[in-house]
């Protein structure tokens, strides 16, 4: 089993999101910048392949890649077009994940999918500034996590959780960090994946 990153941990440690710090997950192997940008994705597709299967059974709440790019990691469009690149090269090993990737992704409809699992992302980047919720001291590299839909259900997290949601929303705004409540109420999923630099920016279209 892949040792747990420590930036990735410490990242979980200080969030003030109550789930995530005791979620159950799973990492990618290492990025070995010997191999390449398509090999890694391949070890990273088999990895999540394996998530797939057992997630559910292990009661587990999300699988979490990590991305190694360089300096480039610093760079919010490199980043963005990165993450883009990762996902098309995840949907070289899956049949399901490239029809996704080649649908309308602003349909309401609309939701990453890899080997028939419905799938929530997230990006964590150091090209955002702390306090930002989705900035990681990571120097090299931006994370990407994978949380399955039946990980909400673990969570007792639904919709009709309002004073929950609140709370956590209160919470992340107090601290300075706050997020654009009614986009991600909209539910246009592609546009929630990678938030972007600043609250006043507009949605972030990864996939242009």
């Amino acid at each position: 089993m892949t040792s747990p990153p420590a930036a990735f941990e410490a990242l979980r440690a200080a969030t003030l999101c109550p789930f995530a710090r005791r979620a159950e997950v799973r990492y990618s192997p290492p990025w070995d910048e010997a191999n390449g940008f398509h090999a890694n994705v391949a070890a990273h597709a088999g990895a999540l392949a394996t998530f797939v299967a057992e997630g559910e059974r292990d009661a587990l709440h999300g699988f979490v890649s990590e991305i190694v790019i360089g300096d480039g990691a610093h760079d919010f469009d490199r980043v963005r077009r990165s993450f883009n690149a990762y996902l098309v090269g995840l949907a070289e090993y899956d049949d399901d994940c490239r029809l996704a990737m080649n649908c309308d992704k602003l349909a309401a409809e609309w939701q990453f999918s890899f080997r028939g699992m419905r799938m929530f992302l997230n990006v964590f980047a150091p090209c955002y500034q702390p306090p930002h919720s989705k900035f990681i001291p990571s120097p090299n590299s931006f994370w990407v996590f994978f949380q399955p839909e039946y990980s909400f259900d673990l969570c007792n997290i639904d919709p009709s959780k309002i004073a929950t949601k609140a709370l956590i929303r209160s919470a992340f705004r107090e601290a300075g960090m706050p997020y654009d409540g009614a986009q991600i109420d909209r539910r246009i999923e592609s546009l929630l994946y990678m938030f972007p630099m600043r609250g006043t920016d507009g949605p972030v279209r990864w996939w242009d």
